[in-house]
């Protein structure tokens, strides 16, 4: 269980100029936590494919969960951080190393006598296609990334390995499984760049079903992996750019030089008349293009007539007014807005058990254990945009949302007891992007600082948070798969845009 889920959960509400408290307990719009009708919202296709899409699991073998229930083909999705892993595909796709076919032709050598094998391929993973760099015993260039095995494989941690594609429930149908080549085995193993972006596969694959992938097999396929990216790094010469010309100074004066630009596929030049030469980021105000947004409209649980709709707002604030108006309007909810949620707990810890940084990562802290609570927790919301309403009817429960942060995949209710003093009847509240929680000092320390040899126990702060989406209605209503599939989707359009990439 991790550190925030073992913390208090008693709430004290603060409130700033930028984060509002709460309301009162005693005028509450939606219902307790301990309310008998509250339920949590199930997994669907949307939550699924969202999990599915993160790489952090081993997804070799996944059990076909109720949602996807007589489905034929199941199509990866995009990967999590889709924009930034198309950004390193675009630099590698024109690597001038894949000229040099002798290096890539005795890697694919050696996999086929290695594993005994058919076939073989060092294939990118685009926007919309698997692009085969190199093969054997496959007969073609490209395919629909929809289709493609190695699609699943740049999601799957470490690797990706079907024994017998015939009888995986993503594959069975696949038509690189039915028909020629007839996979049935496959392992592949990721393509990873020295920053750890993910950019394509190395596959081996045979006509024949095999009874086990042993894990010297597969530490001998992620070795040739790693000799592919080698040669893909191997420094090429490049000719220095040419000095600025005296022509050339007096339009720079006029409007700025061209800046660096955060985000993925920008063909745009950027300028600042400042020479500041900073990074776009979400808060400098960066509008997206159609371009851009188009790569993202491959994915299957993401609407593109959202996307559509919310391409070229400039910041997450004004889009997420128009996503509210969205659900508002197309599912009949009478207050629908995107929440963001803070949390903060102090603790003590002796400093023997502390390492010696300003910040840790909380989930992977081995020494829980040892912090001791010495405040209530707070809670923190702040209302990013909504509709249905004026700000002051919102129902900023604190409580409420941290119990959809909390839970799996949120939390709803379509009814309350009769005798319940609430004002909105039914609702739903689901959180689409988690913050990492971390354990922070109160006093920062410098890298250079020694460990102080005193017992003193230091204050740390445990921290966590997220975004999450709520929709409500004054009276009862069903809330149904359909329904979670379409909020949550259209919400990770808002996440996909302006928080994640």
């Amino acid at each position: 269980m991790s550190i925030i889920a073992q913390s208090s959960r008693s709430l004290n509400h603060n409130s700033s100029r930028t984060y509002v408290e709460s309301i009162p307990a005693t005028s509450r719009s939606v219902p307790s936590l301990e309310c008998p009708t509250i339920s949590n919202v199930p997994l669907t296709k949307s939550h699924f494919l969202d999990a599915y899409s993160k790489a952090k699991w081993n997804l070799s073998d996944v059990p076909c969960p109720p949602c996807f229930k007589g489905v034929e083909l199941m199509c990866p999705p995009d990967h999590y951080n889709e924009a930034s892993r198309l950004k390193a595909v675009k630099k590698y796709m024109s690597n001038e190393q894949w000229r040099d076919s002798t290096k890539f032709q005795k890697i694919i050598s050696m996999a086929l006598k290695q594993f005994h094998v058919k076939g073989a391929s060092i294939s990118l993973v685009d926007a919309k296609r698997q692009v085969i760099k190199y093969e054997a015993s496959l007969q073609v260039n490209d395919c629909p990334r929809r289709i493609s095995i190695d699609a699943h494989t740049i999601l799957s941690n470490g690797s990706f390995v079907l024994l017998d594609a015939s009888k995986d429930w993503r594959t069975s149908t696949n038509p690189f499984v039915t028909d020629s080549p007839y996979v049935h085995f496959y392992a592949g193993v990721p393509l990873v760049t020295s920053y750890g972006t993910i950019i394509g596969a190395l596959a081996i694959f045979d006509c024949y079903p095999r009874n086990n992938f042993d894990e010297l097999a597969l530490s001998m396929l992620k070795d040739l992996a790693s000799q592919v990216m080698t040669i893909l790094n191997t420094p090429v010469s490049h000719s220095l750019p040419k000095a600025v010309t005296s022509n050339t100074v007096p339009l720079i004066k006029m409007i700025g030089r061209p800046t660096s630009h955060k985000h993925a596929f920008s063909n745009i030049a950027l300028y600042e008349r400042d020479g500041s030469g900073s990074q776009y980021g979400q808060n400098h105000n960066f509008m997206y293009n159609k371009q851009e947004a188009s790569l993202l409209q491959n994915d299957l649980f993401l609407t593109d007539d959202i996307l559509h709709r919310l391409i070229g707002y400039r910041d997450i604030r004004t889009a997420s007014v128009k996503l509210c108006e969205i659900i508002k309007t197309e599912l009949k909810f009478d207050f629908v807005f995107v929440v963001e949620l803070r949390t903060s707990q102090q603790f003590q810890i002796s400093p023997k058990y502390f390492p010696q940084c300003n910040v840790v990562n909380a989930e992977s802290f081995d020494k829980a254990k040892k912090l001791i609570g010495k405040e209530k927790q707070q809670l923190k919301s702040r209302i990013l945009g909504f509709a249905g309403g004026s700000e002051s009817d919102m129902p900023l429960d604190s409580e409420f949302f941290y119990g959809a942060l909390r839970s799996e995949f949120g939390i709803f209710y379509e009814a309350v007891p009769t005798h319940a003093s609430v004002k909105l009847h039914s609702g739903i509240c689901m959180q689409f992007y988690r913050f990492g929680s971390k354990l922070v000092r109160r006093v920062k320390v410098l890298k250079a600082e020694r460990p102080s040899s005193k017992n003193k126990p230091i204050d740390v702060y445990l921290r966590s948070g997220g975004y999450l989406i709520a929709a409500f209605n004054d009276e009862e209503r069903r809330i149904d798969d359909s329904l979670i599939n379409f909020i949550y989707g259209a919400s990770c359009s808002l996440r996909r845009l302006f928080i994640a990439n």
